[in-house]
């Protein structure tokens, strides 16, 4: 399965890997967020942030490799095209929408 990821609109990378959880693309991006968001406090609200444990700066798709990696280990999951323009994008992949901006 290729895969779009969309951080936030401005760049996509794309990903491959053998299907673990179907073929809906949103229990994929649900089951990540439920791995690498918890809810912080901040500026005295409780918003969704990257999980303390977790070692990453950022958010990118090796983070989401990893975690492929981690719940499925022979998924094969590999980056194919890194920081694609969007419109410059295979429309025809589905999109798995992510924020960088914690």
């Amino acid at each position: 399965m290729k895969v779009n990821i969309d951080f936030g609109g401005l760049i996509l990378d794309v990903i491959e890997f053998e299907p673990f959880l179907g073929a809906d693309i949103e229990k994929y991006t649900l089951e990540f967020n439920n791995w690498y968001y918890e809810p912080v406090e901040k500026y005295g609200i409780t918003v969704l942030g990257p999980k303390s444990s977790l070692p990453y700066e950022y958010l990118s798709s090796q983070v989401i490799l990893d975690w492929m990696h981690e719940v499925a280990p022979d998924c094969n999951a590999r980056l194919i095209a890194k920081n694609i323009k969007l419109g410059e994008e295979d429309t025809s992949l589905p999109y798995m929408y992510l924020s960088r901006f914690e």
